[in-house]
């Protein structure tokens, strides 16, 4: 980008709406961004009264880490699992009911206040980044391109990226825009809110999100709960009132006026409305382009001024938000200025925004036709068909449309490689490019990892599953244990501070670890890839087993292992360094639908400490430790345990079994399950560590029951003795409930949404780090460092076009008319 690498963007949000707030969430997330909020209000508080929670929405909340702050006590969902019913308002006759076929019970419509929607996101920022009282009076462009900011308080601020969340009367939008102007629609919508008693009392009243349509106008009822019913309608009113009226009080004659002609039904409804405020709606021309200056970004109502007009601006405004900070965040990986990251979010939301236009243009034809002599009911049959059917039902589905600009995307990326593929230089240089491609491929990094861990980790695994390493007794073991993990204890705290510093191919080649295992693969395949991870591993582990039985098959005492064991390991070993230096850097790979992994990228020492203060303070971590440190002293005991009652050969093939069954042939299983969308991703966290914490007290008590019984036994055991099964049973327990607390464990680390940085030191905190508190633990010495749960859906394309308009010294003095709020 333009800044240096040891400088951080400069980002302002102005306006700390749905847009606003839902930007702070996700810009906070990238950790080379230096953030602030600019609200002008004194406090945080909506204006209205019930906002429509869409599939898109829901999604996006998710996507944010923030649905689960929203109550579900607080919003209503309608009970037939319809997100709308469309009624005639004379006759009161259902016209039509849109089912949510195919959508999430958790991303089903909803309405809620608008206050609800506001804490959940608010819950979600770092208040120290909010700044209240702080109206914009005057943006100022630098000749270097940044932009210099005053507020009314006199408070100045110069950033590199600007974004305006500052709604419909947009003060940055007037800057970027001077000649866009808003104008009142000539509608206004009139909002109350009812006791719901009162409402449900009303005899054969559908308790549903219900419209009630006029000719033109229309009555909309919904319940809020907690006692809470909604009654908006939108009428068209003359007159200058209604030009600058925003929330003002009206009157009940001038609310109920347009809907003499309803059914009693709904002048049922009307008559209980005690209280009313009407808002005037203003609407403008469809934006070009949302971006400006390769420095000013648009987002919610701001960059399209539709004033409601879809029933879905909270989740217009979210994708927005996403696909904004994803598009910064792809310039930054690519060191491009963060104007090609402004245009890439253009090409996506431009072209969204169009269409949506357009389908206001194909009202406005429904409504000039309906203006010629036609009855009520074949007027609002007319209405309901053109307006409401399915066929534009795709804008609350944003999915589908980021799935088509990709493939348009993909296109021409194609297009442009198939022109150079022409030069006969081109494909000289690009020879080995079948080769790079399945280097640059996530599962080539998960595939290295993991054959890095089957020669390290899954020898040193099996080395230890024989008890005391080997060795016939387990005092030389522990004391290179003790110094070996006491070393890990103290560098622990610095690991991953060294692979941000390092990278993740040397890091991985000095034998620690980094972050590629599961930062390469997409959001949904991360559990398979830690999975395969340690199912290669401990299938090392088990071969290693396998060796040493049949190398030590004839040693039916107790005693140490051949030095043919030894040799082997070791050899195994050498194996691993030359493929670990193969591994491409997280930025270079690509995943298959085009995303790029989001690489940490090391500022300074201080930084990087600051960073680890952080990770130390995270209440994920405090209450991760006792469930992470779980897997690691348990291996001690079991180790110990073996070589204790247990003959060499009988050691060799319960390490065989420790490691086979459960790790490699439940691991998968279970790396699976825990990516499989059809639960929420609280719902598998919490079915996992349930799982996983019941087996493991099973496991412990028939443990101590063999314990109890083994103490009595006078001679060792061996692979002949009748009581050898109930080995055989316990260590395959044990490998289960090792690695099950393993994949559980880095999964959750993975599914935290820390950026890479934070999670490289997350993990390097976590194991070896504080975990190796004994004295004789022998343990796992590789680890796999989990990636943001971010989802990449931008387009990994190279945007060839810069936004390059940069007038020095153009000075905008915001106007008293355009400050006033939505």
């Amino acid at each position: 980008m333009a800044n240096s690498t040891t400088s951080k963007l400069r980002v302002a949000i102005i306006g700390a709406g749905p847009a606003g707030l839902g930007a702070a969430i996700e810009f906070a997330k990238l950790p080379f961004v230096d953030l602030r909020i600019y609200e002008q209000a004194r406090e945080l508080r909506e204006v209205g009264t019930g906002i429509s929670l869409q599939r898109n929405t829901w999604r996006l909340l998710d996507v944010f880490g923030v649905l689960e702050n929203i109550n579900p006590s607080d919003f209503f969902r309608s009970a037939d699992g319809h997100s709308v019913q469309h009624r005639n308002g004379r006759t009161g006759d259902l016209l039509l009911s849109n089912g949510q076929k195919d959508t999430p019970p958790r991303h089903k419509h909803a309405r809620a206040l608008r206050t609800v929607l506001q804490r959940g996101l608010l819950d979600g920022v770092d208040a120290s980044l909010l700044r209240l009282s702080s109206r914009l009076i005057e943006i100022i462009e630098l000749p270097n391109g940044a932009l210099s900011l005053r507020f009314e308080d006199g408070r100045t601020d110069e950033v590199d990226l600007l974004v305006g969340a500052d709604g419909v009367r947009s003060v940055v939008r007037s800057f970027a825009f001077p000649d866009h102007h808003i104008g009142y629609t000539g509608r206004a919508a009139y909002r109350a809110l009812v006791d719901a008693d009162k409402i449900l009392r009303i005899p054969n009243f559908p308790d549903a999100v219900t419209f009630w349509h006029g000719p033109k106008d229309w009555v909309y009822t919904c319940n809020l709960n907690n006692n809470i019913y909604e009654v908006t309608t939108m009428a068209e009113v003359s007159g200058e009132i209604a030009k600058v009226s925003w929330g003002e009080d009206a009157t009940l004659e001038e609310f109920r006026k347009p809907y003499r002609e309803f059914a009693p039904i709904v002048q049922a409804v009307l008559d209980e409305v005690k209280e009313v405020k009407r808002f005037a709606l203003f609407a403008g021309p469809r934006l070009s382009t949302v971006i400006s200056r390769g420095s000013i970004a648009l987002i919610g109502d701001a960059s399209h001024p539709l004033s409601g007009a879809f029933g879905a601006g909270a989740g217009f405004a979210l994708e927005d938000v996403f696909v904004l900070t994803q598009s910064v965040k792809w310039a930054y990986e690519r060191d491009l200025p963060v104007g090609q990251g402004l245009q890439l979010f253009d090409n996506v939301r431009s072209p969204h925004y169009e269409q949506l236009y357009g389908i206001l243009d194909e009202f406005a034809k429904s409504d000039a036709t309906i203006g010629v002599p036609i009855t009520f009911d074949d007027a609002v049959a007319r209405t309901v068909s053109d307006k409401w059917s399915e066929d534009h039902h795709w804008l609350y589905h944003y999915d589908e449309v980021w799935k088509e600009a990709y493939k348009a995307e993909d296109a021409r990326i194609q297009q442009e490689d198939s022109k150079k593929s022409e030069s006969l230089v081109y494909q000289a240089q690009n020879m080995s490019s079948h080769l790079q491609r399945i280097r640059l491929h996530p599962w080539y990094s998960v595939a290295i990892v993991a054959w890095t861990a089957f020669c390290h980790p899954g020898m040193f695994g099996a080395l230890n599953g024989l008890g005391a390493a080997g060795e016939e007794t387990a005092s030389l073991s522990n004391v290179v244990n003790a110094v070996t993990f006491g070393a890990l204890t103290v560098g622990g705290f610095f690991t991953g501070i060294i692979c941000n510093k390092i990278g993740t191919r040397w890091t991985l080649a000095l034998g620690t670890l980094g972050y590629a295992p599961y930062a390469d693969p997409s959001v949904q395949e991360r559990g398979r890839a830690v999975a395969t991870k340690f199912t290669l591993q401990n299938f090392a582990s088990s071969l290693g087993g396998m060796i040493s039985l049949g190398l030590n098959i004839r040693q039916s005492q107790a005693g140490r292992v051949s030095d043919s064991t030894f040799f082997v390991f070791i050899s195994i070993m050498a194996l691993g360094l030359p493929a670990a230096v193969t591994i491409p850097r997280p930025n270079q790979v690509i995943r298959g639908d085009g995303s790029r992994v989001s690489a940490h990228r090391f500022q300074s020492w201080k930084e990087e400490l600051a960073g680890l203060r952080r990770t130390l303070g995270l209440k994920s971590f405090h209450i991760l430790f006792p469930f992470l440190i779980y897997w690691q002293w348990d291996l001690s005991y079991m180790w110990s345990w073996n070589a204790q009652y247990h003959s060499v050969r009988t050691r060799a093939l319960l390490s065989t079994l420790f490691y086979l069954v459960g790790p490699t042939f439940i691991g998968p299983i279970q790396g699976y399950l825990l990516d499989n969308a059809k639960w929420s991703r609280k719902t598998r966290a919490r079915v996992a560590v349930v799982s996983f914490t019941i087996l493991t007290l099973l496991t412990w008590i028939y443990g101590l029951v063999v314990q109890y019984q083994y103490d009595k036994q006078t001679t060792i055991i061996d692979i002949k003795d009748p009581v050898f099964i109930k080995s055989c049973l316990l260590f395959i327990l044990y490998g289960l409930i090792e690695n099950s607390a393993m994949v559980t464990g880095y999964w959750i680390i993975g599914s935290l949404g820390l950026d890479p940085g934070s999670v490289a030191t997350f993990v390097g905190l976590a194991v070896p780090g504080l975990l190796y508190t004994g004295f004789k633990l022998v343990t796992e010495d590789a680890v796999i460092d989990a990636a943001t749960t971010q989802v990449d859906w931008i387009d990994t394309a190279e945007t060839n076009e810069a936004i390059s308009s940069r007038e020095k010294g153009n000075v905008h003095s915001v106007t008293e008319a355009s400050l006033s709020t939505e």
